[in-house]
């Protein structure tokens, strides 16, 4: 494909700004799904919201920014991790500094293995069934989630009138998607969100506070205090974060394929260790952490630009908003059911590419049962596990505790065993 601008041509500067614009639309929604539910779970604070929002921002922008000079060098987006974010849901009970810590560690494991060559036998465990279960699992067992998005009381609307709001929205944004085009589809869920609240918030009283009542902390508030080891938290986020890098792989992967660049070992090594750099200081900073999206590919097709040094914008003006708590402030007032409906989306895309995954090579070889059950079966121990209730999860051992109700890890230790012990020795990719 003919692009306009190469990956690693520099465009007008009348160009960056407009494609910086753009990305930095697509950046933002990202920020802001993730970290409103992120913050929302942790925080009862307003201000530590603002403020957690305004970490991530930042950290995000540095992320885009370290990518694109010295990571991986390709257009490609960078946003808070849905793995990640499951692992924060199924760890609750424990503090936030043994969240952030194992957080920390995954970066780590991640940096490491990258650097050594070791990500190559970690890949190896990930064959297409385990990719396809791996990829449901972060929708099915985020369903509890969604549904307490969806039936959060806010503005004096009560459950019955979020949720019916929530079914009139989520239509409306799929139908968007079909029928929009170029900037517009591209930046979509940044027009659910504006749109999405300024209707929520006609229908429904509905106030919020401003930047001006909260209190002189700055975002240096909430960093991980210490280093807190929970062996249950530590393996949990281990296991997620294993799941993170092979994403990562596949989103770079995604895009190397379209602009066919060259050195793509040495990219995949970069990336992943940038990665594993800025999950380290994303857990230092008490945020969640993140990983490369495969969303860029379309952005690029749409567009034809494949240029890298058009993020550098995008994360100066998601750094720039970073640094005004009136702007965070702001995005801390969109109401859940729009967080939630967002979520949905985001996630039924995840859902088609766990489908393309598992049916890639159906056409050789037809329908085999025996990958049917493998899957089937490692998707529906993890959304057993994610269905436990919060006061039968308390009563397991403290060990046991972030790692049972983790339909995720349950999901994947189960579909681990049986593609490499149950059925080991079947053709595999």
């Amino acid at each position: 494909m003919n692009f306009k601008y190469g990956t690693d041509d520099v465009p007008p500067p009348g160009y960056l700004v407009q494609s910086g614009i753009s990305w930095a639309a697509v950046l933002l929604s990202y920020v802001v799904i993730i970290g409103l539910v992120v913050s929302n779970l942790q925080y009862s604070s307003f201000s530590d919201q603002v403020y957690y929002i305004q970490k991530l921002l930042l950290m995000t922008a540095f992320a885009v920014i370290i990518q694109v000079i010295a990571g991986h060098r390709l257009p490609v987006i960078f946003g808070p991790a849905t793995v990640l974010l499951i692992g924060i849901v199924s760890s609750q009970s424990f503090s936030t500094d043994a969240v952030y810590s194992a957080i920390i560690v995954g970066g780590i494991i991640g940096l490491l293995a990258g650097a050594s060559g070791l990500l190559v036998y970690i890949a190896r465990l990930f064959t297409k069934r385990v990719v396809t279960v791996v990829l449901m699992l972060i929708v099915f067992t985020m369903v509890p989630t969604l549904a307490q998005l969806l039936t959060t009381e806010s503005g004096g609307t009560g459950a019955a009138g979020s949720l019916l709001f929530a079914f009139i929205l989520m239509p409306l944004i799929f139908a968007a998607n079909r029928y929009l085009k170029g900037f517009f589809k591209n930046t979509l869920l940044l027009w659910v969100i504006l749109a999405g609240t300024a209707v929520y918030m006609l229908i429904f009283p509905y106030s919020f506070q401003i930047a001006s009542t909260l209190p002189q902390a700055g975002i240096f508030a909430g960093f991980t205090g210490s280093f807190v080891f929970e062996p249950g938290v530590m393996l949990s986020f281990v296991i997620c974060y294993f799941a993170l890098m092979v994403n990562d792989i596949g989103s770079i992967q995604s895009v190397s394929e379209i602009v066919k660049p060259a050195e793509m070992k040495g990219r995949f090594k970069r990336g992943v260790v940038a990665t594993g750099i800025v999950n380290v200081l994303s857990g230092i900073s008490g945020v969640v952490g993140g990983v490369n999206y495969s969303t860029s590919a379309g952005i690029i097709l749409e567009s034809r630009c494949a240029s890298r040094w058009t993020l550098v914008p995008a994360a100066l003006i998601l750094a720039a908003i970073g640094l005004f708590p009136q702007a965070a402030s702001l995005i801390c007032a969109i109401p859940p059911v729009i967080t939630g409906c967002l979520l949905i989306y985001v996630l039924a895309a995840q859902f088609s590419a766990s489908v393309s995954v598992f049916f890639s090579d159906m056409k050789e070889k037809g329908f085999d049962f025996d990958s049917g059950i493998i899957v089937g079966l490692s998707v529906a121990m993890g959304a057993i596990a994610s269905a436990v209730p919060q006061d039968v999860a308390m009563k397991l051992p403290v060990f046991l505790q972030p790692l049972l109700p983790n339909g995720f890890v349950v999901g994947v230790l189960t579909v681990l065993v049986m593609e490499h012990l149950v059925y080991r020795g079947r053709d595999s990719e």
